[in-house]
């Protein structure tokens, strides 16, 4: 039976309709997944500083990092890796850009330059028609394991190499704004950013064996710093340190009202103080002033378990099968989430220090590295995990005991403490900071150098005197 006038018009335009919608649908398949792992430490200036780590990436690979690995101790290494998922479009463009920081290395090659990473008019299937458009790279390298992952190949414009992810590393001018607060036997986590954290863990190494604990949401804090302000939130204490002034509160996490701790602001922030004091790793720099408005940060309690033992199923099970399980809910494949486990779970759950892992939130992570990618319609799924270091609140008592061991008077004694400190890194700064001000040329020629270690900038802090 066939249709005339206007009726068949109308089953043309119903048709060209539907296959619109059909052609609309396909493009939306397309699922854009990142995830990422980050290194940062309290008062650090960077979350993986370039001479701090050595590189992820395979030797045909370029990177500003070093490749020397050590075997007794080994470093972790900071990636980022992207795969595309679902029905290819005709072309697929994608553009990173750093706001705060740089590109260490990225593979395949972008046209990006300085601050930006950009993949542009990738041919994008589900087969490789080539297998020579792979390049080489050795059995043992994790590039053989993301090969394996079941995203679909991207191709460079022009016939170029092609590859089942992009990967990249990433050096960032970001503050770790969380601190940990307590110990030994109960902790408290302090978020002093804008932008919540989540699946927060803490693992607390013991004689028994470690203890650890999960928080779902740490909420953000109350005007905090950004998550890319490339240095200490400025109206609070820096980042590792204590703030002065804390009052009780009680915020909605989850749903269920919990007692935390909120800086109060300052009575009279301009005052001096009524006499000098000796550099303290508990407070702020003597040049750290608060000032009115103070923004609160969040702090909250978070459970430990009792010991458990390494080998153990329970262990396994609130470790490695719980960040799975928390993984899962981001949207992150089963074998993408394994190679993520694979690379970094004897980073996060074997260690002889106190450590903290958590999730950035979407949020945070846009704002640091905003990701642009073309078809709009693409579904972007991104995972950002900070291993926070050299957290411990011991260690902060440590700093300044070590600093006035600069000037024992064993030799062995003092080397040993410049030794330890430049383990510390950026945890000791300000306090070697202060110490350029001391009469002890021995105490100051060694902060000098271990301040220029870091890369640090000595300014005028050391005394007239010299």
């Amino acid at each position: 039976m066939s249709h005339c006038g206007w009726l068949g018009s109308l089953c043309l335009l119903s048709g060209l309709v539907v296959a619109g919608l059909a052609s609309a649908a396909d493009e939306g398949n397309l699922e854009v997944h990142e995830w990422s792992v980050w290194f940062g430490e309290p008062q650090g200036k960077q979350f993986n500083a370039s001479a701090d780590f050595p590189t992820a990436m395979p030797g045909l690979v370029d990177s500003e990092r070093s490749r020397r690995r050590d075997t007794d101790k080994p470093k972790p290494t900071p990636v980022s890796l992207m795969t595309l998922h679902g029905t290819p479009p005709e072309v697929v463009d994608i553009d990173l850009r750093v706001n705060a920081g740089r590109p260490i290395s990225q593979w395949p090659r972008s046209e990006g330059k300085s601050n930006r990473l950009r993949w542009l008019d990738l041919t994008v299937t589900k087969e490789l028609s080539n297998p020579e458009q792979l390049a080489y790279i050795p059995d043992t390298h994790w590039f053989n394991q993301a090969r394996k992952l079941d995203g679909l190949y991207i191709q460079l414009k022009k016939g170029g190499r092609a590859e089942r992810f992009l990967a990249y590393d990433l050096e960032l001018n970001a503050s770790l704004n969380v601190r940990l607060d307590g110990g030994p036997d109960q902790y408290k986590v302090a978020n002093l950013g804008k932008h919540a954290l989540h699946d927060v863990f803490l693992i607390v190494p013991g004689p028994d064996g470690p203890r650890v604990g999960w928080m779902d949401t740490v909420t953000a804090s109350a005007g905090g710093a950004a998550a890319g302000s490339g240095g200490a939130n400025p109206s609070s204490a820096p980042a590792g340190q204590p703030q002065a002034g804390i009052q009780a509160a009680r915020v909605i996490v989850n749903g269920v009202a919990v007692q935390v701790a909120v800086a109060a602001p300052v009575a009279n922030p301009g005052a001096a103080p009524a006499a000098a004091a000796p550099a303290s790793a508990n407070a702020p720099p003597a040049n750290a002033a608060a000032k009115p408005g103070d923004s609160k940060e969040t702090v909250t309690d978070i459970p430990l378990s009792e010991p458990l033992k390494p080998d153990s199923d329970e262990f396994r099970q609130k470790t490695t099968d719980e960040l799975r399980r928390r993984l899962s809910m981001t949207g992150l494949k089963p074998a993408e989430i394994d190679l993520l486990v694979s690379m970094y779970a004897p980073f996060f759950f074997s260690t002889d220090e106190i450590h903290m892992v958590y999730r950035l939130s979407s949020e945070g992570i846009d704002e640091l590295t905003p990701l642009t990618v073309e078809p709009e319609t693409a579904k972007v799924k991104r995972v950002a995990l900070v291993m926070a270091r050299k957290i411990d609140p011991s260690l902060r008592e440590d700093v300044q005991k070590l600093i006035q061991e600069l000037a024992d008077t064993s030799y062995k004694k003092r080397e040993q403490a410049e030794k330890r400190l430049i383990e510390l890194g950026s945890l000791a700064t300000a306090n070697l900071k202060e110490a350029l001000k001391t009469k002890d040329l021995e105490v100051v020629m060694r902060a000098e150098r271990i301040l220029l270690n870091q890369k640090e900038q000595l300014g005028n802090d050391t005394p007239a005197e010299q």
